[in-house]
């Protein structure tokens, strides 16, 4: 009687719950979706923030005040937006249109609480931009430094064995074409 050989592990622990056949979009579907993303975020944006100027009766333009209110507001729309869709089926109405899914480290619906750290991350790259901001009072530095941080982003899933976001890759979540 022959012992059989023992069952391949899987090639790490993040693929552990998802099918084989399960395989990340690619660069043009990733770029596509976000394009598509950005358009219906315009319209969410739009209404939200027509909505709170008028209910606070607030005119333009903004006082200091006003203003950081008006971004921190803006700011948990667009998280309520996304850890929405993403916690409840793992899709935005975008990720819908371009076959793309998030899912948790098993495979599955991805948890709340990875949702709500995934949009955080999702914000890493402008508080570099921030601080150099605050330092230096200039635009064109702070302006830089937002873009390298995005595109170290972009970058980093290129080279990424599985083709996963810096963010997804920290929280064992996957992006996946459907």
């Amino acid at each position: 009687m022959s012992a059989s050989p023992p069952a391949a592990a899987p090639p790490h622990p993040q693929a552990a719950g998802v099918p084989a056949a399960a395989r990340a979009p690619g660069l043009g579907r990733r770029l596509l979706c976000a394009a598509y993303e950005f358009c219906l975020l315009f319209g969410v944006t739009f209404i939200s923030n027509y909505l709170l100027l008028s209910l606070a009766q607030w005119r333009w333009p903004l006082n200091a005040v006003q203003q950081p209110i008006l971004q921190a507001y803006t700011l948990c729309v667009i998280g309520v937006y996304f850890i929405y869709f993403w916690g409840r089926g793992g899709q935005t109405l975008a990720m819908k249109t371009w076959r793309i899914r998030l899912v948790g480290p098993d495979g599955g619906r991805a948890s709340l609480l990875a949702c709500c750290l995934r949009y955080a991350l999702l914000w890493w790259g402008l508080l570099p931009g921030a601080i150099v901001f605050a330092l230096t009072r200039h635009n064109g530095y702070a302006a830089l430094i937002v873009l390298a941080s995005v595109l170290f982003s972009w970058v980093w899933m290129w080279f990424d064995r599985d083709r996963q976001f810096l963010h997804d890759r920290m929280l064992g979540t996957r992006l996946i074409q459907v």
